[in-house]
């Protein structure tokens, strides 16, 4: 008999802000079952990280903040900067850890113009 698989997984990142403003996102958390809200991590990779895993480097040096949250049973992760964003894309590396478990996800995301 096998043993049962945990697989946590960020869903899309709904961008909440336009450029030229702080960055405002929300990305699910997905398959949290049997898995408590403070147990998961979440973490921007370094360059170096993203060296070692392959991954395409597109310097930006944006401070970003998580802060995850549980609403209607499901878990998210709200991604935010202090900066104000002013490149139309952003690449970013995320790391979801939990338990002694952690999985990647990349984002390119296109900050749209404020609207008047």
């Amino acid at each position: 008999m096998g043993l049962p698989v945990q697989a946590l997984g960020l869903g899309q990142m709904k961008v909440l802000s336009a450029l030229g403003e702080p960055l405002n996102a929300v990305i699910e958390i997905v398959d949290n079952k049997d898995i408590a809200l403070d147990d998961i991590v979440i973490s921007r990779l370094s360059e170096s990280e993203m060296r070692q895993l392959g991954a395409e480097i597109l310097p930006n040096d944006y401070v970003l903040s998580f802060e995850t949250f549980a609403k209607n049973n499901k878990f998210y992760v709200r991604v935010l900067s202090t900066d104000l964003i002013r490149e139309p894309m952003l690449y970013i590396v995320l790391r979801l850890q939990w338990s002694s478990n952690q999985s990647y996800r990349e984002y390119s995301v296109f900050m749209n113009p404020k609207l008047p």
